[in-house]
């Protein structure tokens, strides 16, 4: 019986959501792609969760998790709302993640709070289509898709083990935005060849995150694995130890957990560290003692990724890629 009646006031909501858009400013649709003849149309998308019929050419796309915004603003689609997160550090005062803020603000997109869902919120924006993590935080469970797909076809995904461009191009083909996928792919790959050939690939690379009980160190399968494999970069090979924070450590793919003690299994690694500043790298020296005798640090080979690295879409990756342009000189 309260299924029920949530059912009814979400479907209140959007009703009255619609009736009010042609005078509020966030229903009226962004700009987006339509067909040759502007004939509606659908395709069938299988993702985690199920199936769904999505528009061909979407108008109205809401995010409801903050980890798939930046994707989906990197294909120049019609974003009207997203989830958020904690404002400070890797988002800005909206929510939104920096690398891809200013795109948000420029756009209209509207915060919705988060990091979870909010599903009547979701449900006044009227979209035409919902896209959410399957994986995180932000994660979309099996319950808010059965709330969220009686709104609108909704799209999850598990973007865990994705580089940027594999994501992109599955929500390219997703959502009718295959050419942007590419074109993206592209430009980024032709300046990852010039960056990564001023770094150098003398040294094995090892992308960490530094937190007070160890450190947590992403694989291959990881995004930013993949990216400094784009670089020409190889991985070195860290066996776990410890645990550093990783909930799921023992499922994830993406990243392990090592011990303080054992940073040195770094070796004489280039390292690059995830989500932090050249101040906080600076601070290591004192704060991590075993780590800052490691050779990387002696030959200036500690590399700031910046807090947009943490979750890698278009815009983060670019701006990964100036901080190491400006760091190899």
């Amino acid at each position: 019986m309260r299924q029920a009646s949530r059912r009814a006031a979400l479907l209140l909501i959007a009703a009255l959501g619609l009736a009010a858009g042609c005078s509020s400013p966030s229903a009226t649709p962004a700009d987006g792609p339509e067909g040759a003849d502007g004939a509606a149309g659908t395709r069938t998308v299988t993702h985690e969760l199920g199936t769904a019929e999505v528009p061909a050419a979407p108008q109205r796309v809401v995010s409801a998790s903050v980890t798939m915004t930046g994707p989906l603003l990197g294909l120049d689609l019609p974003v009207v709302a997203t989830a958020t997160s904690r404002p400070g550090g890797v988002a800005d005062d909206n929510g939104f993640f920096v690398a891809w803020a200013p795109r948000a603000v420029d756009g209209g997109t509207v915060p919705l709070g988060g990091p979870t869902v909010d599903v009547e919120a979701v449900a006044a924006q009227q979209p035409d289509v919902i896209v959410g993590s399957a994986v995180g935080a932000d994660a979309v469970t099996p319950e808010a898709y059965a709330q969220l797909s009686e709104i609108a076809p909704t799209i999850v995904v598990n973007h865990s083990e994705l580089s940027w461009q594999e994501l992109s191009g599955r929500l390219g083909t997703d959502l009718g935005r295959e050419a942007e996928a590419a074109a993206a792919e592209q430009a980024f790959a032709g300046r990852a060849t010039e960056v990564g050939a001023a770094l150098g690939a003398a040294h094995e690379a090892v992308a960490l995150t530094v937190t007070p009980d160890g450190y947590n160190v992403f694989t291959a399968d990881s995004a930013q694995g993949k990216l400094l494999g784009e670089l020409g970069l190889t991985l070195r090979t860290i066996d776990p130890s410890g645990a550093s924070g990783l909930g799921d450590s023992g499922t994830r793919k993406d990243a392990i957990p090592v011990a303080l003690e054992n940073a040195g299994d770094f070796g004489d690694a280039s390292l690059f560290v995830v989500n932090a500043t050249d101040e906080q790298v600076q601070q290591y020296r004192e704060r991590q003692p075993l780590l800052a005798t490691l050779p990387a640090f002696a030959e200036g080979r500690v590399y700031a990724l910046g807090p947009e690295s943490f979750r890698l879409d278009r815009f983060a990756a670019d701006s990964v890629l100036k901080r190491l342009q400006t760091a190899a000189g």
